[in-house]
This record gives structure tokens, C-alpha cells and sequence, in this order.
């Protein structure tokens, strides 16, 4: 499980239905601030997965847009379905711009994909490096080309939460294994496996970034850096296998939706507990200085915002003192970790303004 499973249906969900009372507010908020907005619909009837799929591979081409780290989970499901060789993810990480951490893995475990895997790493980075730079779109050819990119990386990414490729590049890789080292087998022919009405749907929802203004809010919320440089953290993780949330921008943690329709009061419920989870995680260790929190609703290209200490006290909504509220929820979170595995971050002195 993780902290999504648990909020949705664990312990942790119960006990923000407790003693969050101050929710409802909320959600009228999110609600009242996609009412006018049409959202960007797929073209056509779409299979289940469909939902899943747009709304990782968005989130990763989100997350470029703040930083240039790594993939980190899908290098980690790359490694998890025996596509690449653990002894050359820091090689791959270290080509990255910007780096936070590490990933370990057995190194005796061979790579089948380990040349298609490199060749996509040195593809993104050169395409972000010289056209999509923080907090800035690149033309339209390349932003297909990025979304094809993040399209793959999310499928990667599936096999480290689900456990198993997608079917499309399952396929693929059955194929790469079969023709191992035959040089027609290229990392144009991987992208090649996005389906193409799939790559448009990505490319207009990065283009609804820049045309509704959020990434000029972006930009600010990130005090306007020079030219290149990050607007904050991307995928930010706040306990290992457990709890990882989409963007810190500045310091305002951003979580990414790719729902049509907002009707759904429990699911925006979960949403806000799960930024309030994230916070609270970090809250004593401070690592990500999380002053805010928001959500970004893609299809809608509404960013919605609050302060940390505005957002706690009205979810909380209680005479009960909020550290307390704060120490019973991580007492909680805890029990949940030790009970699946999780191991916390060691905590620090309680974080200051």
C-alpha cells in the first residue's frame, strides 16, 4: 500500500474523516473553481487504463517543466522488470542537470534494454537542455516529442507501483530482448509505440499550461529565477516506496489532477488529505520547506493555491491544538509504514518560517 492506498481506503482515511471536519470548504472551492472551464476531453472512446496513463505521463512532463531531475521511479521499474542493469542507473542519473538522491539496486541483474534506455536518457536531456528549459514550452514538434518521451517514461514508471509493464511496451520489450543488439532496434521505434491520439492529448494539455496562465504563476510562485534554472523540486519524496507527492513549486507543494469531472466530493476529500499528508510528513525533518499547498487541475488549466498554516487549521477545524492534531495523524501515518514495510525519513527539529 502507500499513503494514496491509505487514505483511500486504510486507516489513515478513517481518521482524516475523524477529525478533518474543515473539508467541505475546501472541496466547494475546487469545485466553484473549475465551474465555467471545458475541459480537454481524449478524442473518442478510450479503454480504462487511458485515465492512468495520460495523468503519469502529464505529471512527469509537469514535472520537467519545474526541474530537470531524473525519473526516478521509472528507472526503478525499468530495473524492477529486468529492462536495465542496476550498475548504470548513477551513470543515467548523473547525466541529469539536476540530482537528489540515489537509487540502489542488485548490480548483477542484466539490462535488456540497457542501450534504448541511455539513448532516451540523452534524448530528453538535450531536448529540455536546449528547448524546454524550467518553466518555459518547447515548439510543438519537440513537445510531441517530449510527450511520447513521458508517455514512456510513466509506462516504466508503472512497473515500479504496479509491478508490470503496459501491454504496449511489454510487447515492445518481448521484441528488444528477441533482437538483442540488432541496431533497427532504436529508441525512436520505443516512441514510436505512443499511440498517436494519446501523444496529442499530452501535447494540448502542456499547451493549456502556458495559454491559461499557469506557468506564469509557476514562474512567480518560484520568485521568477533566471533562465534555466529549476522552479523547485520535482517529485518530491517525503517517505521512500510510501509517499512521493508531483512538485514543489517555490515552496508551494502542487499536487496534479487529469479528472473531467469534479462531482466527486470523496475524491477531492482524498486529494486535500493527501496534500495535508505530504506536508505533515515533512513537517518536523523540513526537508522541502513546504509553505503552501495547491492543486493544479490539467484539463481545466485551474491552479488553485493556499497557505500551509490557512490550509491546516480550516481542514482541522477543531479547538484541539494543531500540533497535537499534527503528532496524532504522523502516530498514525507511522503505524501504517511499520505495518507495510515503509521506512520514515529520520525526523529533525520542527520546521521554522
Amino acid at each position: 500500500m502507500s499513503l494514496t492506498s491509505q487514505l483511500k481506503s486504510g486507516r489513515l482515511g478513517r481518521w482524516c474523516h475523524d477529525f478533518l471536519t474543515g473539508t467541505d470548504k475546501f472541496v466547494d472551492q475546487v469545485q466553484a473553481a473549475a465551474t465555467g472551464h471545458q475541459p480537454i476531453r481524449p478524442a473518442g472512446q478510450v479503454d480504462p487504463d487511458h485515465w492512468a496513463t495520460i495523468g503519469g505521463a502529464f505529471g512527469q512532463r509537469l514535472a520537467f517543466l519545474v526541474a530537470h531531475e531524473p525519473p526516478y521511479a521509472s528507472y526503478l521499474g525499468a530495473m524492477n522488470a529486468g529492462l536495465l542493469n542496476p550498475r548504470l542507473v548513477e551513470p543515467l542519473i548523473n547525466r541529469w542537470p539536476t540530482r537528489h538522491r540515489t537509487i540502489a539496486g542488485n548490480p548483477d541483474s542484466p539490462g535488456i534494454a540497457d542501450t534504448v534506455i541511455k539513448d532516451l536518457t540523452c534524448l530528453i536531456v538535450e531536448c529540455l537542455q536546449q528547448e524546454a528549459p524550467p518553466g518555459q514550452l518547447a515548439t510543438t514538434s519537440r513537445e510531441q516529442l517530449l510527450a511520447q518521451a513521458c508517455w514512456v517514461l510513466n509506462g516504466w514508471e508503472t512497473a515500479y507501483r504496479a509491478g508490470a509493464l503496459p501491454p504496449a511496451l511489454a510487447q515492445f520489450h518481448r521484441a528488444l530482448a528477441a533482437h538483442a543488439g540488432h541496431p533497427s532496434v532504436d529508441v525512436l521505434m520505443l516512441l514510436e509505440r505512443t499511440p498517436e491520439d494519446q501523444q496529442q492529448e499530452l501535447v494540448r494539455l502542456a499547451t493549456l499550461l502556458q495559454r491559461s496562465g499557469t506557468l506564469d504563476r509557476f514562474r512567480a510562485l518560484a520568485d521568477n529565477p533566471a533562465r534555466g534554472q529549476p522552479l523547485g523540486m520535482a517529485q518530491p519524496l517525503f517517505v521512500p516506496h510510501w509517499a512521493d507527492g508531483d512538485v514543489i513549486v517555490g515552496n508551494t507543494l502542487l499536487d496534479v489532477k487529469t479528472v473531467i469531472t469534479l462531482r466527486d466530493r470523496d475524491r477531492i476529500a482524498g486529494w486535500l488529505w493527501q496534500l495535508l499528508g505530504y506536508a505533515w510528513l515533512d513537517a518536523k525533518a523540513d526537508r522541502c520547506r513546504i509553505r503552501g499547498v495547491g492543486l493544479y487541475l490539467a484539463r481545466h488549466g485551474v491552479l488553485i493555491t493556499w497557505p500551509l498554516d490557512h490550509f491546516e487549521d480550516t481542514l482541522s477545524h477543531t479547538s484541539r491544538p494543531l500540533d497535537r492534531l499534527r503528532d496524532d495523524f504522523l502516530h498514525e501515518a507511522h503505524q501504517a509504514m511499520t505495518d507495510e514495510g515503509a521506512v520514515p525519513f529520520p525526523d529533525r527539529p520542527a520546521r521554522s518560517a
